[in-house]
Order: structure tokens, then sequence, then C-alpha cells
């Protein structure tokens, strides 16, 4: 800690950096008992967030030159100009990557501590609300970028020390909207707008989880509306960031200059490019429907509309991609009244299945899938869809090369659909039996591990079922959750090792399911080895391992 403390003291830019980099790793890991460190730490980020610009002459002559506005004979450009004296000669300004990497890093260590030692890092949180907020408007992309996502941060310590209605917090939340809602309007670059537009979902979400008039005060300071024109301003390509796209990707396509490689990379660059935008819609666009709540929902039918548009097949399979992603979660956000959505979503979600060849474009489809399918109204209504959606579904399923994730989530697509409606696909002779058959044999998920919820209760829902169709599975049922549950006693042995290994917790496992899935799954079997003599047999039969496993998922943490 000292060494790298030292690296702070050397006249070495790249040094501070890496010594923020780490500090900020540390601090991840020590939480509050970082407390030590900290105020040294935050003098070296305020340090480098007060660098100056970058302003490099070549020699003290030249310094003393342009101090006297000597001219070279070269014409200045207006646009390099600071519109000063000087004999009319415009300033040249070379500006250190270093200095931007510094402080993009200083910012992302303050994110940190704010985020890990909230209790030691208040007393400064005001000091550091004013030094950030600068740097939102810092004129290099990568430091702008960060410091958005330093001010979310900010802003959720702020709302941990002083819940609203203090008013203290409330002034952070909104400074950081601000800056969010400047870069929308004035910001150029893709990456730093999409950055800056999912700090604000984060910022949103912390006010939502902290209540106590937070949410009004957001409303009332016009934010949820102005974000919400902001991201329709995106989804219809005319945010500021987005000028001059279309003649791009033309320009790209028609006149590369450069043969066909060069033509196909120009065009594979701005798509991305406008990929990455789209990405900060999809974070921020459900997080402003849930936190506007039910009687705002009507306010954003031109976003679903102009999703919809982006889904075409006339786009770019990335953009596709997300366009789906954001729309499956602005449904799940709308809930039952999205369902005017699913005839205009559903049919371009089926087609995707099997025609898309990308795999997170077919991933985010067969979950859009099987939550769109939910929102039918009737069983009859979806059994419109199941002619095409379920044999899309179960060769998604069936493909031994497929990725893994577009399986899990084809996986839960399938339980959504069968379990809808009180099991009325489930108990269809014609769909049921083939259908569950290739999802339990897709099953346990390997990968995605957010479905375990759909996937896992919706086989207790098949579990509960009484029907001749769905009983017969019932001993796969079972045999599944016994496997998941053994899979799951193992990595939690090696959580406690790896608490055990370390000075300060458990390393951070995320492929794990999650503990209310776990719970309800051995509630149900407790439930039905109770009720029904075929469940208790299969229980019975069952290696000892497996029945101590799924006895023990009533208590898992």
């Amino acid at each position: 800690m000292h060494a790298a403390m030292a690296g702070f003291e050397l006249d070495y830019g790249e040094l501070r950096e890496y010594a923020h980099g780490m500090f900020a790793e540390v601090v991840e890991a020590y939480g509050e008992e970082f407390e030590a460190y900290l105020p040294a730490c935050l003098a070296k980020a305020a340090e480098s967030l007060d660098l100056d610009d970058g302003v490099l002459y070549d020699s003290d002559e030249d310094a003393a030159d342009r101090g006297r506005g000597y001219d070279d004979g070269f014409e200045s450009d207006s646009d390099d100009s600071d519109g000063g004296g000087g004999g009319g000669r415009g300033e040249r300004y070379s500006v250190f990557s270093g200095i931007c990497e510094e402080k993009a890093a200083a910012c992302k260590a303050i994110a940190n501590y704010a985020h890990h030692a909230p209790r030691a890092f208040t007393p400064r949180l005001n000091e550091f609300v004013d030094r950030v907020g600068r740097m939102c408007d810092y004129m290099h992309e990568m430091v702008r970028a960060q410091a958005h996502l330093a001010m979310a941060r900010l802003a959720r310590c702020a709302l941990e020390a002083a819940p609203p209605p203090a008013t203290e917090s409330l002034a952070v939340v909104d400074a950081a909207l601000c800056a969010t809602q400047r870069a929308c309007l004035e910001d150029d670059d893709r990456e730093a707008v999409a950055t800056a537009m999912e700090a604000a979902a984060e910022v949103l979400k912390s006010v939502g989880a902290a209540a106590g008039g937070g949410v009004a005060f957001v409303i009332e300071k016009g934010h949820v509306a102005e974000l919400a024109a902001h991201c329709l301003a995106v989804l219809e390509g005319r945010a500021a960031c987005q000028e001059g796209e279309h003649d791009e990707l033309e320009h790209a396509t028609r006149n590369g200059g450069g043969g066909d490689d060069e033509e196909e990379e120009d065009e594979d660059e701005e798509a991305e490019l406008g990929q990455i935008v789209l990405e900060g819609v999809a974070e921020l666009l459900p997080a402003l429907v849930t936190f506007a709540g039910a009687a705002s929902h009507a306010s954003f039918q031109p976003h679903v509309a102009a999703l919809l548009r982006r889904t075409s097949v006339n786009r770019p399979e990335g953009q596709r991609s997300v366009a789906y992603a954001t729309l499956v979660e602005v449904v799940r956000a709308i809930g039952a009244p999205a369902a005017v959505i699913v005839p205009m979503a559903l049919p371009g979600c089926a087609r995707e299945l099997s025609s898309a060849e990308s795999g997170g474009l077919r991933r985010n489809c067969a979950y859009c899938a099987g939550v769109l399918a939910e929102l039918c109204g009737s069983a009859a209504e979806a059994s419109k869809y199941l002619p095409t959606l379920a044999p899309a579904l179960a060769a998604l399923l069936d493909d031994e090369d497929e990725e893994q994730g577009v399986k899990d989530n084809a996986a839960s697509a399938c339980v959504r659909i069968l379990t809808m409606h009180q099991c009325a696909a489930a108990k269809d002779p014609a769909t049921g039996p083939a259908l569950l058959d290739r999802t339990l044999r897709a099953l346990p998920l390997r990968e995605d591990f957010e479905e375990a919820a759909a996937a896992y209760g919706g086989l207790c829902a098949l579990l509960r079922v009484d029907d001749p169709e769905v009983n017969v599975f019932a001993p796969r049922i079972v045999q599944t959750f016994a496997l998941v549950a053994t899979e799951e006693a193992g990595k939690a042995a090696k959580r406690l090792s790896a608490a055990a290994a370390t000075a300060r917790g458990a390393a951070r496992f995320v492929d794990f399911v999650p503990a209310d899935a776990l719970r309800a799954m051995g509630a149900c079997v407790t439930e039905m080895s109770s009720a029904r003599a075929d469940v208790h047999a299969v229980l019975a039969r069952l290696p000892h391992e497996q029945q101590a496993a799924l006895m023990g998922l009533s208590n898992v943490q």
C-alpha cells in the first residue's frame, strides 16, 4: 500500500493513473476499512482532477514568441483560435493523453470510494460533486464518460447519507441528471452519451429505492420528461451525437474508395457506433418507464413505435438486438397494458429466432418472445403464435452448436409459454409433451442465471399441475431440481472456501442461482412430496447427496 502511495509522489502521470486504479480496486475489497487511506487518496484524486489541461510549448523561446504575438507566417485556423489578441495568431493546444487517462482514473477511483466506503467518504462529498461535475464537460470523452459514472455513485452516496426529503442529497441528484441532459444535448461522442444515459438510469434507480419524496422531486424538476425526450431523439436518429450518422453510413456503403474491405470496415464501424448509443437508451428508457409510474405509460407510446422501427430487417443485427432487448424491458415495466404490443413485436421475434446470424440477437429475441407470449390475453390468442414460436425455440434447444446463453433463454421462454394461462400449452397433447421434453433436456441453466426465477419457478408450477400430460414429467422435473440443488451446494462450498482463504471475504461469484429461486424449489418439492406419492417415490430413489441438497434449499441465504 505504501509503495503504491509512493507512485502518487512521482512526477509521472502514468504512475499516478495506475495508483488511482489500484486504490479503486483496493477500496472494493476493504470497504469502510479503507478509511485510513481515504484522505490521502482523495487529496491525490483532487490534484489529478485539478491538473492543467495540458498546454505545451516546444520551448521557452516558443512560449515567449506566443506571449508577444510573434507571427511565423502560418495562418491560424479560426477553429483553433482562442479569440484573443496577440497579433491574431491562434493558440495550438497539445493535450497530453496521459492527463486524460489520469483524470479518468481519478474519476473512477472517486466513484469507488463513494460506493464502497460511503460513510468515510460522505464528509468530502460536496467537494467532489463540484469537481467531478466539471469533468462531465471536459474536453476528452474518456474523462466525461468516467465522470458521469462517478456522479451516479456520488448521488447514491448522498441519498444513503441523507435520504429525501433532505435537500442535500436531492441537489446531488439534480446535478447528476443535469449533467446527463447536457451530454444528450451537446456531446458529439456517442460512447460518452451512452455512458451518461447509463449513469442517469443508475441515479433514477437510487432515487426510487430511497423514496421519501425523491421521485416527486425528480419529476417536478422535469428530468423524467426531458430524459424521455432525449431517448426518443436517439431512437429516431435526431440526437446531437448522431448528426451525420446516415450520411456517413451511406458514404461508407457507396463511396468507400478503398476497396470492398475498407467499405465493409467503415460500415461495420458506423453500425457499431450506432449500436453504442442505443445501448445507453436500453438502460435509461426502462428505468424512466418504471420511475414515471402507470399514469405516464401512455407518454412512452412514441418510444415503443420507434423501437419497433429499429427492429426492421434493414437495420444492422446489433441494433436490432439492442432494440429487442430494450423493448422487452419496457414491456416488463409497463406490464399488462403492454399486451397491445404483442401482435406488432412477437412475429418479428419468432422470425429472428431462425434467421438471425448473431447469437446475441437470437438470445434477446428468445427472451423477448417468452415475455411477450405471457402477455397474450387468453390461451386462444397465444395459440395463434405457438405454431411458429414453439418449433423455433425447440430448434434452438436441439442445436448442439448453439451458444449456451441462447439455449438458456430459449428454455426459459419455453417454460413461460408452457405455464401461461394455467399451463394451457403444457396440458395440450399436441404441444405440451414435445416442448416440455426438449425443455427439460436443455436444463439446468448454465450461463444466464437471471432466468432462474422464470425457468425453475415455471417448473414448480408444472409440478403442482394435476394433469396426465404433465404428471408424467414429474420425475424429470424433480431430478432437474436435484441436479440444480447439488450444483449450487457445491458452489456455496467454494464460496465459503474463498472466504476462509482471504482476509476480507469471499470472492465475487455471479454464476449462481438466486437464493429466492432456490428456496421456491425447495418449498415446492417439500409440498408435493407430501401431497403426491409419485413425487415422494422419486425423492426416495435419489442419491443421498441430492436428497440432502434438495432438503437444504429451504435454508439457503
